[in-house]
């Protein structure tokens, strides 16, 4: 069983984890038993919300490339079956634990359908984004984020109609993690190290970027919730959606040869409510340290 989980995080991270990195794997393991056992601590508060965590398998059957490779296989499709079950795991847990059974056969019938329905295939959408980072058109058009947004809206629809601002506070927190994606994508060193502005400039361009891109996004779904509802914690929470990408872009390069780590790091940080943000002084200082080696300059700001 763990050379199996051990393989399945290899292949599907292998962006992120090297072959063989134990250390690694062990790190992606216990974060998903530790949302579980948030989720399982939770779970009367986090309510239906709890099941968007296995919309991970249907995203990530929509963007691997490895399926015409599987198809070779007669049993593929159990094959992708039980991947999906792994990666769920902890999850399935918890309904059970909780009793929650009617959850579980929906959770299981939905991924059973999915492996069974051909990939979206839509066309290239233009977006409006700066292009200083082109992570942003890239992770858009691979992960099909596009298709969220349909969802945040009737889920924001639901809570102005309930009148339930929780569900507003949710949707700009998703909206918070969407904007996150792009600044987990890593330029290629020789992009950083012969670009033409020094170390601090770079980084701020990258947040100048990050405020553009973001209010494309957040500026139009704002308006709505806030033209049908009103508080100051929705008003607050829209300033984190700005905030937080800019310091997923601190950590992406505080932790440039660790992705693993960056990862962690925000989950922390939203889990924890916010406390490693004491931490950015340092984060920052690192960041720049890193860049200036990429750069290999000392001293030049």
């Amino acid at each position: 069983m763990y050379y199996i989980i051990s393989s399945l995080i290899t292949i599907r991270f292998r962006k992120h984890i090297s072959r063989n990195d134990k250390t690694a794997s062990a790190l992606v393991v216990l974060l998903f038993l530790a949302v579980a056992l948030i989720c399982y601590s939770k779970f009367n508060e986090i309510g239906l919300y709890f099941y968007l965590l296995f919309l991970d398998p249907i995203l990530y059957q929509q963007k691997r490339n490895d399926l015409e490779l599987l198809k070779i296989r007669k049993n593929y499709k159990w094959i992708l079956f039980v991947e999906y079950i792994i990666y769920t795991f902890p999850y399935l847990i918890v309904l059970i634990i909780k009793q929650k059974y009617y959850g579980l056969i929906l959770v299981l019938m939905v991924n059973f359908i999915v492996i069974h329905i051909p990939k979206l295939q839509m066309k290239n959408i233009k977006y409006p984004f700066d292009l200083f980072n082109p992570h942003w058109h890239i992770t858009f058009r691979n992960y099909k984020i596009i298709l969220w947004f349909p969802l945040l809206l009737v889920l924001s629809f639901m809570g102005i109609k309930h009148q339930n601002p929780n569900i507003q506070n949710f949707v700009l927190l998703i909206i918070a993690i969407i904007i996150c994606i792009p600044s987990f994508e890593r330029e290629r060193i020789e992009e950083i190290k012969y670009h033409s502005n020094n170390s601090k400039n770079y980084l701020k361009s990258q947040f100048i970027n990050s405020l553009i891109n973001t209010s494309f996004i957040i500026v139009p779904i704002a308006v709505f919730i806030l033209f049908n509802t009103f508080n100051l914690l929705i008003s607050s929470l829209i300033l984190v959606v700005y905030v937080l990408p800019l310091v997923n872009i601190i950590s992406k390069y505080a932790f440039f040869h660790h992705p693993i780590k960056q990862q962690l790091f925000l989950v922390f940080m939203i889990v924890s409510l916010g406390i490693p943000i004491l931490s950015l002084p340092f984060l920052l200082n690192k960041a720049l340290k890193n860049l200036n080696e990429i750069k290999n300059v000392e001293n030049r700001n």
